[in-house]
């Protein structure tokens, strides 16, 4: 037996969602600003897959294999504006408001 995939996702709340619309236009209504907020990161021993030498030349280079840690970005987006962007080498940790 076979399923199809959906394009919903299972803990998917379409009442959460409408009211989570509503609450924005009410917002929006009131000439509040809204401001969306996310965070991202990357690890410092990142694969390097790819590099540059010249045409006909092999690739050569260095990594550190060691490399250890790890950098969290944090950004605010305003209408189409970014701002108030934040570099973290330390654990982030976002909790729910």
């Amino acid at each position: 037996m076979t399923y199809k995939k959906t394009l919903r996702h299972p803990k998917a709340d379409e009442s959460a969602r409408q009211a989570f619309q509503q609450k924005i236009q009410q917002y929006e209504k009131e000439g509040k600003p809204i401001v969306f907020i996310d965070e991202s990161g990357f690890p410092h021993d990142t694969p390097r897959t790819h590099g540059y030498s010249p045409k006909g030349q092999r690739c050569f280079g260095l990594k550190n294999g060691g490399a250890k840690g790890r950098t969290n970005v944090i950004g605010a987006l305003l209408g189409t504006t970014l701002f108030a962007i934040g570099l973290f080498d330390i654990p982030v940790i976002i909790e729910d408001a």
